[in-house]
Parts: structure tokens; C-alpha cells; sequence
């Protein structure tokens, strides 16, 4: 396994809890060499002990290109995503991220916790952010916005933003971002 490049994992609507994260992420730590990694994991019961445990495992792959994370309905809330954003941080080769934080309890500060993750994935070329069906306002899409107009590199861009507390200036801050973008 030490050699793997390429792992899916397809755990979605079980309940993996925890404990199951803990044994996960205690294999991915010995997988170096691996560049690639999706995990979907939605409507299960991870919570915040399994999201600290899942980004307290990405220091250990140094070499990953592409991060897919499907977290929906998981009851995740800002602490969670938090050190998620913390974890991201150490992902320096990432190209391509997908996160998934479908109808969770994700508000404004995980938001802004996030944007400051991206800044430091100054490679990434495709960005998939779901946030879809969250407590996100204005503050945490302007937030959100800033870091997407700070990627040099970004080519393909979905942001799902469905069902939040978002205003018109936090359409417009989206808007700018992507103008931005297309004149890069």
C-alpha cells in the first residue's frame, strides 16, 4: 500500500463513525506516494473528531494532486471544517480540489477558515467548492470570492452555493471573482 498512487473510496450512506475515520486515516498515512485521493463519505456519522482525524492525515501525503472530499449530511460544524481548512494548508502540490459539505452546520467562519486554506493551494487549476444548504452569509462568500480571485492557476471553478443566507452583495463578490478569473 505504500506505493499506492490512486485511492477511492466509496463509504457514502453507512455509519462510519469516528472510530472507522480513525482506522482510514491511519492507513493514508502510510500511502506517501499517493496522488490522488477521493473519499465520499456522505450521511454518515464522522462529526468533528472524524473530520480532525481525516486533516490531521493529510500531513503525511505531501505528493497529492487531487482531493475529492464528499462530507454531505454529516452534522460538521465550524470547528470541523476548520481544521479541515488547517489540513488543506500542508497540500502544496494539490491541482485539483472537490469539497462537499452538502446541508451541514457550516457558517461564516468556516468559510473564511477555508478561503485562507486556499491561499496557500496557489497550484490548484480546478476548484469544486458544494456548500450548498448551509448557514453561509455575505461575509463568508466575500471571503470565499477574495481567495478564488487570488488563484493564478484556476481553469475550472464550481462553487454551489444553494440555499444560504447570501445577499445581492454576496452575488456580486462571487461575480467579481469569476470576472476576475476569466480576465486572468
Amino acid at each position: 500500500m505504500k506505493h499506492m498512487q490512486l485511492l477511492h473510496l466509496y463509504l457514502d450512506s453507512n455509519n462510519v463513525q469516528s472510530q472507522g475515520i480513525n482506522s482510514l486515516s491511519s492507513g493514508l498515512k502510510s500511502m506517501k506516494k499517493l496522488k490522488s485521493l477521493k473519499i465520499l463519505l456522505g450521511e454518515n456519522q464522522i462529526g468533528e473528531e472524524g473530520i480532525r482525524t481525516i486533516a490531521t492525515g493529510f500531513e503525511h501525503l505531501r505528493e497529492l494532486q487531487e482531493l475529492s472530499l464528499f462530507l454531505g449530511w454529516n452534522c460538521i460544524q465550524n470547528q470541523g471544517i476548520k481544521e479541515l481548512a488547517d489540513g488543506l494548508k500542508n497540500l502544496r502540490k494539490l491541482q485539483s480540489l472537490d469539497l462537499n459539505f452538502y446541508q451541514n452546520d457550516m457558517e461564516d467562519e468556516a468559510a473564511v477558515e477555508l478561503s485562507t486554506a486556499l491561499l496557500h493551494l496557489t497550484g490548484l487549476s480546478q476548484l469544486q467548492l458544494m456548500l450548498n444548504y448551509n448557514k453561509l452569509s455575505t461575509e463568508g462568500v466575500t471571503a470565499l470570492a477574495g481567495s478564488i480571485k487570488q488563484l493564478k492557476k484556476l481553469k475550472k471553478l464550481t462553487l454551489g452555493v444553494l440555499n444560504n443566507l447570501i445577499t445581492d452583495e454576496g452575488a456580486l463578490e462571487i461575480e467579481k471573482a469569476i470576472i476576475l478569473q476569466v480576465l486572468l
